[in-house]
């Protein structure tokens, strides 16, 4: 077992440590990391995986069946929340509601991990602001729970948003982002091309809020994750 008190004061996993928490073995962790399933820094010659991280994905599971492609992903979670998505063939979209009907969002978790790879930030608390208003932005989690009014109060120190691949860079240079190594309080996950302009609105929807607040390291932000999700009927 990990010994709790051999954690960093940052809260971080070696790879091996991480693999042990998991149950599988370190060329598997590495290879989450190189496909951003799992979130990392390099230190060094070493990677740091984030405690958070290992729990979330550990949380997940493994045998929920082949992720989905990005647009199909994210057509299942706008289809989930009332929207249409006509970009995609029609024997497509019958496709997913029909898988809507039969599965649970909850349970389909890992299916939905390349909706967005998330990148782990610091930016000034003076900035967090202008960067929740950021056009360019998705909100998302606490985020975007909180623009929304779903019942979870604070998180005004941090920011969790998706933002289209093409606009990452232009995100971070105007807000003066820098990678973190240890707690960040800007969280972006990065979408890539989809086949329709990005972002879609302003907030995420409700489902895709749900889901990413079940990745949170807060229990309350993890229950009302799940009570949205019950809500849902998914």
């Amino acid at each position: 077992m990990v010994d709790e008190t051999q954690i960093g004061i940052s809260g971080n996993l070696t790879v091996a440590q991480a693999a042990q928490l998991l149950g599988v073995s370190a060329n598997q962790v590495r290879q989450l990391i190189a496909t951003g399933e799992l979130e990392a820094v390099k230190a060094g010659p070493a990677w740091m995986i984030p405690h958070r991280a290992v729990e979330s994905r550990r949380d997940i599971g493994w045998g929920a069946g082949r992720r989905l492609a990005p647009a199909n992903a994210w057509a299942l979670l706008l289809l989930a929340d009332g929207d249409e998505v006509p970009w995609l063939p029609r024997r497509t979209r019958w496709r997913l509601r029909h898988y809507l009907e039969t599965h649970r969002l909850a349970g389909i978790r890992s299916r939905l991990v390349d909706r967005g790879r998330s990148r782990a930030y610091r930016a000034h608390p003076s900035l967090l602001n202008g960067l929740r208003d950021d056009p360019a932005l998705m909100l998302t989690g606490a985020t975007g729970a909180m623009a929304r009014r779903l019942g979870l109060v604070g998180g005004a120190e941090s920011v969790d948003a998706y933002v289209g691949a093409g606009d990452l860079d232009g995100v971070v240079h105007r807000h003066h982002l820098r990678e973190s190594r240890g707690v960040p309080n800007v969280t972006l996950r990065v979408v890539p091309p989809i086949g329709i302009a990005w972002p879609p609105a302003h907030v995420a929807p409700v489902c895709a809020i749900a889901l990413d607040l079940l990745d949170s390291s807060e229990p309350r932000a993890r229950q009302v994750g799940t009570e949205l999700l019950q809500g849902l009927g998914r």
